[in-house]
C-alpha cells in the first residue's frame, strides 16, 4: 500500500476522534485513543496510531506516558519533539488543574478518618 493509499484510508479519522470526544468525553476512550488524539496536535496530516501503541507499550500506561521525559518519548520513532512537548505539558496542566482544585480543601477532618479510608 502506497502513501497515498494510506492517507485516503486514514482521511477523516481525525474528525472522527474528534466527534467521538465531543460526544462522550474522555469516558469513550481508550488509552491508546487518548495519545493519538494527542499526538495529532503536533502531527500534521500523518497517522500517529502506531506512535501511540508504541508509546503505551514502551511507558506502560497513560498515566507512565504523559509523565514521561520529552528526552525518553522523542526516542520513539515518529514522536518528534514538538509531540513530546504536548504530551508532557497534558501531565503538566492536569497537575496544576489538581493542585489548584484542592486547594483550601479538608479531605479528612482527623487522623481516624485518614486510618478509616486507609483500610477500607
Amino acid at each position: 500500500m502506497n502513501n497515498k493509499d494510506l492517507q485516503k484510508r486514514g482521511k477523516g479519522h481525525r474528525q472522527r476522534l474528534r466527534e467521538k470526544y465531543m460526544e462522550g468525553g474522555l469516558e469513550r476512550f481508550a488509552d491508546e485513543e487518548i495519545v493519538e488524539f494527542l499526538l495529532t496536535l503536533g502531527t500534521p496530516r500523518k497517522d500517529v496510531k502506531i506512535q501511540a501503541r508504541e508509546a503505551l507499550k514502551t511507558f506502560g500506561s497513560l498515566s507512565a506516558t504523559l509523565s514521561a521525559p520529552v528526552e525518553k518519548l522523542t526516542e520513539i520513532r515518529g514522536i518528534g519533539p514538538k509531540n513530546a512537548l504536548y504530551l508532557n505539558l497534558v501531565h503538566q496542566v492536569a497537575g496544576r488543574y489538581l493542585r489548584d482544585r484542592a486547594k483550601g480543601k479538608t479531605f479528612f477532618s482527623s487522623a481516624k478518618a485518614v486510618f478509616d479510608y486507609c483500610i477500607s
